[in-house]
């Protein structure tokens, strides 16, 4: 498990080692001793400063013996405060040169300002990659189908229990079966092969209510088939655990949630059949819906609030699932994993860019483990009998519960297109009910738990599907090299279909180069110039810090740091905290990007198709639809990704206060968007002969540079 050590407040003004990337460029502004040109041309500047500090007092010291002689107060009513002196000592204090290098008391806290950021930052991405790596807890948790079977379960409970009830009732004391022990039974479905050439028991435990009220079952890998690098059994460890996890909510339903199964029970298991035909706004309606079960529920003949008792069920068992995942996971390759965390914790914060994929994956292993849901066999409602009615209606009022409790409601780009369809022709509204669901299919996205992982591999068949489009091209062309196909005419007919597919291949194989190689590094990108942004303002600090000293020396204001004062205490504040929002927004990505992106995957084929009523979708238009999503998919990663440079200037405005933007956050946009337009430049090929182009202006490289950065940049990237 994760070990947390002490924090000591000191800590924060440490140097950091010299293996630090951040602090082995900031060092470099800050001398240990010897002259150094630029603390030379500084102290020279500090002098002068000084100088004309003295002056000023000199005029506020005159000044203040006027206005003591008039009103009677040292120094008058603008001087007349105890911070007047102690600010003119900071004043000339942080001024005077001291030290080899002619370093300035300013210029010290301008460095140890940069040492508490480069610390703090530190200290929050070593956290990170440290839970994450060591640690093996998954990013975001992943639900290992909890709340399903939670549901399952108690489903199983009230069927057995109205059977047992109702059987009991009428003479059929044959059929009444006991529940399965909240542990389950262990069986064996079949051998392999292990290690060794030994054959294994394949085993799973299951909780089985009887061939009429269903069973639910998870496997129970031998411990000689996963047996790991360090010899241990553990993944036997983390399937007992999970089977525990299932048990407990088994063993709650039988002590505390017996009230909610006993309901059912007296409710449907009693003498005569329970009404299933009931009327409902003056029709006859079969079974139960969720007006009528709420009706039950409010005067007491069946239980209240079942979704608030089940639901957290299901989530104490995700939670135990996830615990026992990560306790496992944390085993697999510890050297591997130790090396991640090491090299965070020596090079700092600007390694993270260099860990997004990487951290991803890691977090893809430990929710791996969580992923096997129960296996469930439905209530067979064949071999319910006579009892069958009774069974049935306790059933369907169960899960009409549910269904109210939950809320769910689906909709289909046909259900939002509706209104079009019924104003076009016959034809055109039967044509796009068919064709609809498919291009929806296409053009959504179902819910992801790495969506970025998902457009580096759609960028690589891409390009896999470019290239082959290419080959199949070349040996078309080369097929159709021949006097039988001069003479058909099947020649001229594939150089006209190739040059028309030039387009749309280019266009695909640009998309897959872009979400293959660039999309994965535009994290390393703006983690550079959030970086480089930084170190400027140091330097802009030591510059500027010098002249800010002026402002200490005046002896007027009520408070120590007062309005003349403030501007640079804030902004020499927002220096130290720059890196740390950074790295912190670069964190938060990781949540924040998927969670968006599948967002906007539930609701892209909606709206995309729910727009098109009256009208069908053909093959051009879906693939439209298709690459729209990849380009909003990739503006909404910019959009969050954008945070990590600009996230300080935000923080910044909720307190009012200043903040020394350098157009880090533009430049890194910028930057992005100069990759996409170098990932537009690939070879299209010189137009053949005919096509209406002039052979003579085009490159004579055959490139195409259909988009320059600038270009790029006007249309808003």
């Amino acid at each position: 498990m994760l070990e947390r050590t002490m924090i000591q407040i000191y800590d924060i003004l440490k140097e950091p080692g010299d293996a630090n990337l951040a602090w082995t460029a900031v060092k470099k502004l800050f001398p240990g001793g010897g002259a150094v040109p630029f603390y030379e041309g500084m102290m020279h500047l500090t002098t002068m400063l000084m100088l004309f500090g003295a002056t000023v007092i000199s005029w506020h010291v005159v000044a203040g013996i006027v206005e003591s002689a008039y009103t009677g107060k040292v120094l008058g009513n603008r001087f007349h405060q105890i911070w007047a002196p102690v600010r003119v000592i900071l004043g000339f204090g942080f001024l005077v040169p001291s030290g080899e290098a002619g370093m300035s008391g300013i210029h010290y806290v301008v460095k140890y300002a940069s040492i508490m950021s480069i610390n703090l930052a530190d200290g929050v991405w070593s956290r990170f990659v440290t839970t994450i790596a060591t640690g093996a807890t998954p990013i975001v948790a992943v639900s290992a189908g909890g709340n399903d079977a939670a549901w399952q379960i108690m489903e199983s409970e009230v069927c057995r229990a109205v059977m047992n009830a109702k059987a009991e009732l009428v003479g059929q004391r044959g059929r009444i079966r006991p529940a399965p022990e909240p542990e389950g039974k262990v069986v064996v479905t079949g051998r392999t092969l292990g290690p060794g050439g030994k054959l294994i028991n394949k085993e799973k435990v299951v909780w089985d209510w009887g061939y009429e009220c269903g069973s639910i079952s998870l496997t129970m890998p031998p411990p000689e088939a996963v047996e790991n690098t360090t010899g241990a059994a553990s993944q036997k460890s983390f399937a007992e655990k999970r089977r525990e996890a299932l048990a407990d909510i088994v063993r709650i339903y039988r002590q505390d949630g017996a009230g909610i199964v006993q309901k059912y029970s007296a409710h449907f298991g009693g003498y005569g059949t329970p009404m299933r035909d009931y009327e409902k706004d003056g029709k006859i309606v079969k079974g139960y819906d969720v007006d009528v079960v709420r009706d039950l529920a409010a005067n007491g003949s069946l239980p209240r609030v079942v979704d608030s008792y089940i639901r957290p069920r299901g989530d104490e068992y995700d939670a135990a699932v996830s615990q026992a995942a990560s306790e496992e996971a944390a085993k697999q390759d510890k050297d591997k994993r130790q090396k991640m965390v090491d090299f965070a914790d020596e090079r700092g914060f600007l390694t993270a860019g260099v860990y997004w994929r990487a951290l991803s994956q890691i977090s893809q292993l430990t929710t791996a483990y969580s992923q096997e849901r129960p296996a469930r066999v439905k209530p067979a409602s064949e071999a319910w009998g006579t009892l069958g009615p009774e069974v049935q209606a306790a059933l369907d009022a169960f899960n009409a519960q549910r269904k109210g409790e939950l809320a769910t409601l689906s909709m289909s780009a046909n259900d939002v297109a509706w209104a079009g369809d019924k104003n076009s022709n016959v034809m055109i509204e039967i044509i796009a009910k068919l064709n609809r669901p498919a291009s929806e299919w296409i053009v959504s996205g179902k819910a992801h738990e790495d969506p970025i992982g998902r457009m580096v591999s759609m960028g690589h068949y891409l390009l896999i599907a470019g290239e082959s489009a290419i080959v199949l091209g070349i040996a078309a062309a080369g097929l159709s090299g021949n006097v039988f196909g001069d003479w058909l005419g099947i020649k001229d007919a594939i150089v006209y279909t190739l040059h028309w597919a030039n387009w749309p291949i280019g266009f695909t194989m640009i998309a897959g180069l872009f979400y293959a190689y660039i999309l994965p590094i535009l994290p390393f990108v703006f983690m550079i110039y959030l970086g480089i942004g930084w170190l400027v303002k140091v330097l802009e600090a030591l510059i500027a810090g010098t002249l800010w000293c002026l402002a200490w020396i005046r002896m007027d204001g009520q408070e120590l740091v007062d309005t003349a004062q403030r501007q640079g205490a804030m902004l020499l504040f927002n220096l130290i905290f720059v890196p740390v929002l950074g790295v912190l927004a670069f964190c938060g990505s990781y949540i924040l990007i998927p969670t968006a992106l599948n967002i906007f995957g539930e609701l892209w084929g909606l709206a995309a198709l729910g727009n098109q009523g009256g009208n069908y979708t053909g093959l051009l238009g879906t693939l439209t639809l298709l690459f729209v999503r990849l380009y909003m998919e990739l503006q909404i990663v910019l959009v969050i990704l954008r945070l990590i440079t600009s996230m300080h200037e935000r923080i910044a405005m909720w307190y009012g206060v200043p903040t020394t933007s350098l157009g880090e956050d533009r430049d890194g946009h910028q930057a992005a968007a100069g990759l996409l337009a170098l990932s537009h430049r690939i070879p299209h090929g010189r137009p053949p002969k005919g096509s209406g182009k002039d052979d003579d202006k085009s490159p004579p490289d055959g490139i195409e540079r259909t988009f320059t950065p600038d270009q790029v940049r006007a249309r808003g990237l």
